[in-house]
């Protein structure tokens, strides 16, 4: 008879993490209220790796992930897509201190209008921590369950502010502010982790 040791290992952070996202804001247009609906999608990669956050933080290294981006967006008075560069930083296990991101790109309304577009969010969202663990009798010595490796996909899902910049020659700046949720953060299960972790 033994008292069971449990040994857990946590994943990392996915090679590929894809965050979609349901949008919604409003701004302003030359001097004209204008509002914002849309939905999109980005896949990023960790391309560095930085310092640990001072004062015992436990979320990890900041990660710099860069990928594409692709998204669908109307003002309500046209329809546009638009899609381009996607950078975020991010911890590697938990967002302690939220995720920045910035995303650059261009875009195209239905009347073939060309425009540049600039979004920058900061929010509570990552992946759902995973676990494997396995147990074992202090003093037996069996091998320790294996440190598991990162999965190639990962679905983020949490919430996020943003600040959108959209400038086209014509009909010049549209600035808009909203909120971004991802929809996987409505799905099951529901519980504290879930809403808390970050």
């Amino acid at each position: 008879m033994c008292l069971l040791l449990l040994i857990c290992h946590e994943y990392p952070s996915a090679k590929v993490q894809l965050s979609p996202w349901l949008a919604a804001g409003g701004g302003w247009r030359g001097g004209r209220g204008v509002a914002s609906f849309g939905a999109g999608l980005d896949g990023t990669m960790t391309v560095a790796t930085f310092f640990q956050p001072p004062g015992g933080d436990n979320g990890g290294r900041i990660q710099l992930r860069l990928g594409p981006w692709l998204a669908f967006e109307t003002p309500l008075d046209r329809w546009r897509g638009e899609g381009g560069l996607s950078l975020a930083l991010r911890q590697e296990r938990f967002e302690a201190w939220g995720t920045l991101g910035l995303r650059l790109g261009a875009g195209l309304d239905d009347l073939t209008r060309r425009y540049w577009v600039g979004v920058l969010s900061w929010g509570l969202y990552g992946e759902r921590p995973r676990q494997t663990c396995g147990g074992t009798c202090p003093g037996s010595n069996p091998p320790s369950p294996p440190k598991p490796s990162a999965p190639t996909f990962g679905i983020t899902e949490g919430v996020r502010l943003y600040a959108a910049l959209r400038r086209e020659a014509v009909l010049g700046n549209e600035w808009t502010f909203g909120v971004e949720l991802q929809p996987t953060w409505f799905l099951p299960p529901y519980d504290r982790e879930k809403w808390f972790r970050h």
